[in-house]
């Protein structure tokens, strides 16, 4: 039910938004855009479906269709919703990396600029994180590879790949030393 209902509304907020050259009309369908993928997020019985996935497309259409000025405002949204709403995303990482990385073909500097903002909110929310989302890790490590090609990102890549490595070696320094409190653990009960 809810998948038709989204369906009919963002495909004709889709519309409006590529179509429309009155910015206030094309920008009030994109922040309604963003304000109903916001409720829709916070919806926890729609979290553990694929569902997600079909809240951000519209992003990505809008983003394959539209110039560089409203590019750079579906990648401000993009970054609001990431940096508020991180916690609750899971299928939808999918589509997000799809967006950034169709963000870079346009070869932008504020397109990338923007980016690189909501890469860095990513790469802030792994490093606190205790654990990692695959679709998440999987995605960011897609996406530094692409701006990995760009020599004015080259430096930006390598380094998030980098910090992406030092949370992984800690990761595994954190479960290798969890086994040897628990094999220390076992033998100590061995004794009783």
């Amino acid at each position: 039910e809810w998948v038709q209902i989204w369906k009919l509304i963002s495909e004709f907020l889709v519309k409006v938004i590529t179509e429309s050259q009155q910015m206030n009309i094309w920008t009030d369908a994109l922040d309604l855009l963003r304000q109903t993928i916001g409720k829709l997020l916070q919806k926890p019985d729609l979290s553990v479906y694929n569902f997600q996935m079909d809240f951000f497309k519209p992003f990505e259409n809008i983003l394959s269709k539209v110039d560089s000025e409203k590019g750079d405002v579906v990648l401000q949204l993009t970054y609001y919703i990431v940096g508020t709403y991180t916690k609750n995303i899971h299928s939808g990482w999918i589509v997000i990396f799809n967006i950034l990385k169709i963000g870079l073909k346009k070869k932008n500097k504020p397109i990338n600029e923007q980016i690189k903002m909501i890469l860095q909110k990513i790469n802030e929310d792994l490093s606190a994180s205790n654990t990692i989302n695959p679709e998440l890790f999987r995605g960011y490590i897609e996406c530094l590879s692409h701006m990995y090609l760009e020599p004015e990102l080259k430096q930006y890549a390598f380094d998030g790949i980098l910090n992406l490595l030092t949370k992984i070696n800690e990761q595994k320094k954190k479960n290798d030393s969890k086994i040897n409190n628990e094999e220390d653990i076992k033998k100590k009960l061995e004794l009783f």
